[in-house]
């Protein structure tokens, strides 16, 4: 017995030092939240006080404070909603407005507000979808068709366990087909040989994918509830493998283009284009065809435009000055008076003084300056599609004849020659190529030309041309305007005429000459300023990783054909439903709490809760986050699958690109449980101050029939703050 005391007193003061501590944890927690609740932060306030709560359930004081952060959350929440709602943000005021609804469910005020904007929202999506052509309601009909192939439909989604010990192939695909309640044939040449296979925790079809693969065989769909095992090889490929036909209709891509990267990608042969419909129509199997529309979807995009605003400046300036003594003729000329036939030899001897006569040059003294000023302002603009070249002119055509000689066009012997006339553009010519970037930059390639005529030249009076020319690359935001200057001509003439002897000598050099000063200066500057009209239309299913399969089966998987796609399963479900199936009410899955607060280095957890009265029995799950502010650490099985005691399998993958992807399902026949519960918790850090939300990207939820169940998600949003 005394050896027993100090255990049970060392017990007993460990046990008071942690009640002190979190003592100590929740006080500092209370005060941080009193702090934040007089600053109005109610939202990292409520984070606070629940902290508190969580820590000791029976902290009234805590309690009373969170219904009092949580009420006048709402009251803000509501404010911003309504604010984003006078100014057209339509979607972050439902956002906001359900802020207020999930914090105050009380709040009747916020809750009309936000079925108002809900309705509104869902006048402008009827609106938007009813501006659509026929033509875009065919494509999307097309593209959310149906499989036109079978698709397998096993009896058991979720994770099984494979455990077969000196058995047949056959033995084993069969009992493999009994567990997923799936009928199995075989081709005459699949060989009976004895082995063993063990798989664990793995579903129907990725095993039936593994056995075939590994033993060297493929299996067709031959309808929801049959398959047919075949050996692996190109005469059973081409036996059973079954193709479709698909024919897209390009909105934006070039039909050459895109059936070369068909062909190249896919390694697909039978593909044709018709470039006067800008149509690509391929022949293969189901998979690779599903393969072929998702990089037409990827490819077939709208160019973003650039609406380019120029700002052109061209001044000219000519500075004429002319001063000093000027004679009207550089010369003196004799002359003898003659009649208007000439004059006779025998007349030569009667010449006297008064029969010739000398011209003098007058003199003038002359002062003048002439002063011209030219000035040119247009503001052009110029829209151009990424990655296109576009090209505008500021300017005139003037005409050039050129003269050819071509010796076999002769008449009589001579040489005809032959003139043609062009028209050469003169003024300033911008040509530019923009490419759009992701981060609203503009990338853009210009090349600017600036020609005049000078003067003319030759008999013809050909003009002469005066060219300059720029070629650069910029790089510049949306909306920065850049100048471009130095297209600078300046040129200068000065003529000096004078008497010989006379206008050589320094002090005589200004009186007996006459100077003529010519400045003539030419400048330039254009400002340009990109604006970005639309970017390409790139969504987050176009950066996706996609599954080909393998080289020398690209298309994936070992069916050969027939086992569909996710997509079409959906379509024959709904069609089910359609048929008779009582429809399913949603289930409600949220992310709680739905507004959190952390600091840099803090760790929290996120709950996936579900609240519904359909029976669910297994659920896929893809949650996306701000990975500059978040990083994803771990995530754990809820309770709900396994409430009644069944065993489940639970797989959760993520930390890359902001998003974590989770499976879960009831394993063997167990049927589905009440979809109420924590589905799964999921644990972050705060790395970055910032804001993110975390949201369902994807999310899918089946019962014990396979059956998708409709849902209602709800984020959450997280504000990691900088400092603790």
């Amino acid at each position: 017995m005394s050896q027993k005391q100090p255990s049970i007193l060392s017990a007993t003061l460990l046990l008071a030092a942690a009640i002190a501590m979190s003592g100590c944890a929740s006080g500092k927690m209370l005060r941080r939240g009193d702090a934040l609740s007089r600053q109005g932060d109610w939202d990292a306030a409520i984070a606070q006080y629940q902290e508190v709560l969580n820590e000791n359930p029976d902290n009234q004081e805590a309690r009373s404070k969170l219904v009092m952060a949580r009420t006048n959350a709402a009251l803000f929440h509501r404010q911003e909603g309504l604010k984003q709602h006078r100014v057209g943000d339509l979607k972050r005021a439902q956002l906001e407005l359900e802020l207020s609804v999930r914090l105050d469910p009380t709040n009747e005020a916020a809750a009309i507000d936000l079925r108002n904007v809900s309705e509104e929202l869902e006048d402008v999506e009827r609106d938007r979808r009813s501006r659509r052509t026929s033509l875009e309601d065919a494509v999307e009909s097309a593209r959310t068709a149906a499989s036109p192939t079978p698709m397998l439909e096993p009896r058991t989604t979720g994770a099984m366990t494979f455990d077969y010990r000196r058995a047949t192939l056959k033995e084993i695909y069969r009992a493999m087909g009994r567990l997923a309640g799936i009928n199995v044939l075989f081709d005459p040449d699949v060989d009976n040989e004895e082995t063993s296979f063990f798989l664990e925790n793995t579903p129907f079809e990725q095993a039936l994918a593994i056995i075939t693969l590994t033993y060297g065989h493929f299996y067709r769909v031959m309808s929801s509830n049959t398959i047919l095992i075949a050996p692996d090889n190109q005469n059973k490929r081409r036996q059973y493998t079954t193709q479709v036909m698909r024919t897209f209709y390009l909105s934006n891509a070039q039909a050459e283009v895109v059936a070369n990267t068909l062909r190249t990608i896919l390694q697909a042969r039978l593909v044709a284009e018709d470039p006067e419909l800008n149509v690509v129509t391929i022949r293969d199997t189901p998979e690779v065809v599903e393969l072929a529309e998702r990089i037409i979807g990827s490819i077939d995009k709208a160019r973003g435009e650039v609406l380019l605003d120029v700002e052109i400046f061209e001044v000219n300036r000519a500075l004429l000055d002319q001063y000093g003594l000027s004679l009207s003729s550089f010369a003196t000329v004799a002359s003898v008076s003659q009649t208007d036939v000439g004059l006779a030899l025998k007349d030569l001897g009667n010449i006297t003084q008064q029969d010739v006569f000398i011209t003098v040059p007058s003199l003038r003294y002359q002062f003048l300056r002439e002063n011209t000023d030219f000035k040119l302002i247009a503001n052009p603009q110029l829209r151009a599609s990424d990655g296109q070249l576009s090209s505008m002119l500021v300017g005139e055509q003037r005409p050039v004849v050129s003269t050819t000689f071509n010796p076999q066009n002769t008449s009589g012997g001579d040489v005809i020659p032959i003139s043609t006339t062009e028209y050469r553009d003169v003024g300033i010519r911008i040509s530019a190529t923009p490419r759009v970037h992701h981060n609203n930059q503009v990338t853009l390639q210009l090349e600017i030309e600036v020609s005049s005529v000078i003067g003319e030249t030759g008999p013809q009076q050909l003009p002469i041309f005066s060219t300059r020319s720029l070629q650069t690359t910029l790089r510049l935001l949306e909306g920065e305007t850049n100048l471009l200057a130095g297209l600078l001509r300046d040129d200068e003439r000065t003529v000096l005429r004078g008497i010989p002897v006379l206008s050589s000598i320094p002090l005589l050099r200004n009186i007996f000459t006459s100077t003529e000063k010519q400045v003539s200066q030419n400048d330039i500057v254009l400002a340009i300023t990109p604006h970005i009209i639309r970017m390409a239309d790139i969504r987050a299913e176009d950066l996706e990783t996609v599954y080909v399969g393998t080289e020398a089966n690209v298309g994936g998987g070992s069916t050969g054909g027939g086992r569909g796609s996710s997509r079409g399963r959906g379509q024959n479900n709904q069609g089910d439903r359609a048929g008779g199936v009582d429809p399913v009410d949603p289930v409600d899955i949220s992310i709680t709490p739905a507004i959190l607060t952390a600091t840099v280095g803090q760790r929290f957890s996120v709950q996936i809760n579900l609240s519904g009265s359909a029976e669910i029995n297994n659920a896929g799950l893809r949650i996306s986050y701000n990975a500059v502010a978040l990083r994803f650490i771990e995530a754990t099985e809820g309770s709900v699958l396994s409430s009644d005691g069944a065993r489940t399998s639970f797989q959760a993958v993520g930390g890359q690109q902001g998003s974590v992807a989770i499976g879960i399902g009831r394993v063997g026949d167990g049927g589905g449980v009440l979809a109420s519960g924590t589905l799964a918790t999921l644990t972050f850090e705060a790395i970055a101050a910032g804001e993110s939300d975390i949201r369902f990207a994807s999310s899918v939820l089946r019962n014990s029939e396979g059956r998708p169940i409709p849902v209602s998600p709800s984020p959450s949003r997280v504000r990691v703050s900088g400092t603790p």
